[in-house]
């Protein structure tokens, strides 16, 4: 998941981790050593001996501090995010049905007020029994000062929003694990409990393990939520075989990323463009152009087409190829003067255009720029490819890879990418005449 999203800072409630009760140093070990950066728990913290023992009072530990004095421990506290935002996290437990537990509300009011200098971005791990408490902590803290909210426990819910004041809410994050399962569960024996009323001994449901949290975006200058978004991962139990990877989780993830990153430059007065040049009327070319232009406007990107279709011909020559470029020219000169960075140009403009300024390498002089190592822009189906293979976890140093095709486009900087030092892999590439003679 931190390959995938690239999150900042990562939160984990630890409640019940070790083996579905409590919390143990081993198990808090093995979720430290699994990417978490801070640990929080709840009213089951405490149930195994060993991690009383052990009492979590460094850093990278916060657990309710609205419990009884004398339990061990602290409820908030200041971590950094790997961008060096100090970001203030409270753990909080519910009353209702929580009968040992004082008022979050005002435990809430102490701990606000005592990260108020120090941390502008704050989480709020609230772990509660009952929807109305969640909520109404969350309308308590919107808007007080900018901060960031969210509520865990047993199921993940779909009430995820921002509130008016900058508050991003989540009910319920859910769990990780057993997802055919009562809480957790096995659901056989919590339904005998049910039935019987006679105690049953419960254990962690091995069937349809999932990941469920939340990906909150958060302006670091405000404490501002822009936005927040569920997430449930299922475990793939197949991971390793051969199988077809689906680009559209992470085609979901970078139009997620774009939007919150256009918002931003919108806000600042910035309005983010994407300048399309096209010249006759190629079938597949018009394909390519119309999804482009409908991802830019996804996600808020203003569009402009520049160049001519067949129909634009010349009332005096029949020469419509000549007439469009004349045309696109005009075009591109007007749209030049004005804006900058200069567009995306044609093949045919190759010899006027800068290679850095071009956005994909079937222009010779770009792709010859961004093969030696110069600055120059990344070709968008390599970095999509890379991006592709890092998101499903495909490990490649040492590697062999074999590449079908051997197009300037796709099949060369893929190939380059893949044996460059930074990858490792070992690269042969096929193409339309392999395997003859």
């Amino acid at each position: 998941m931190k390959r995938r999203y690239a999150p900042l800072l990562v939160i984990v409630n630890g409640e019940n981790a070790a083996g579905g009760f409590g919390l143990t140093r081993e198990s808090a070990q093995h979720l430290f050593a699994a990417g978490a950066d801070v640990l929080t728990g709840g009213n089951h913290i405490w149930d195994r001996k060993d991690i009383i023992l052990r009492s979590p009072t460094s850093r990278g530990w916060c657990v309710p501090p609205n419990l009884p004095d004398g339990t061990p421990g602290r409820g908030w506290g200041v971590f950094e995010a790997s961008d060096g935002t100090p970001v203030g996290i409270v753990n909080l437990l519910g009353r209702v049905f929580v009968k040992e537990a004082e008022c979050p509300f005002r435990t809430a009011d102490l701990a606000l007020e005592a990260l108020k200098r120090e941390a502008k971005v704050v989480f709020v791990d609230f772990h509660a029994e009952t929807t109305a408490e969640k909520i109404a902590l969350g309308w308590h803290l919107d808007g007080r000062r900018e901060r960031d909210c969210r509520h865990p426990h047993p199921l993940q819910t779909a009430d995820d929003r921002v509130l008016p004041g900058g508050t991003a809410f989540l009910c319920d994050a859910g769990m990780t694990g057993g997802f055919d399962s009562v809480i957790g569960m096995d659901r056989h024996a919590a339904v005998r409990r049910f039935l019987t009323l006679m105690p049953q001994r419960l254990t962690p449901s091995p069937g349809d393990l999932r990941l469920n949290g939340a990906l909150i975006a958060v302006d670091p200058a405000t404490g501002r939520a822009h936005s927040i978004r569920r997430l449930q991962i299922p475990y793939d139990p197949a991971a390793g075989e051969a199988r077809i990877l689906s680009g559209d989780e992470p085609a979901e993830t970078a139009r997620y990323t774009a939007r919150a990153e256009v918002q931003t430059l919108r806000e600042a007065g910035v309005v983010p463009t994407l300048a399309l040049i096209s010249v006759g009327e190629d079938p597949a070319s018009a394909i390519y152009l119309k999804r482009k232009s409908e991802a830019a406007a996804e996600v808020g990107i203003e569009v402009l087409r520049f160049g001519t279709a067949g129909r634009d011909r010349d009332p005096q020559r029949d020469r419509p190829r000549a007439f469009a470029w004349a045309r696109t020219r005009r075009s591109m000169a007007s749209w030049s003067s004005s804006r900058s960075p200069r567009p995306p140009t044609p093949r045919r403009f190759s010899n006027r255009s800068r290679p850095r300024r071009t956005s994909t390498a079937s222009i010779p002089r770009t792709w010859d720029v961004w093969r030696s190592g110069c600055r120059a822009s990344c070709p968008p189906h390599r970095s999509a490819s890379s991006r592709l293979l890092r998101h499903h976890q495909i490990a490649l140093a040492g590697a062999h890879v074999v590449i079908l095709g051997r197009s300037n486009i796709v099949g060369r900087p893929l190939a380059n990418l893949l044996s460059s030092r930074a990858v490792n892999a070992t690269v042969t590439l096929g193409h339309s005449a392999s395997g003859r003679g």
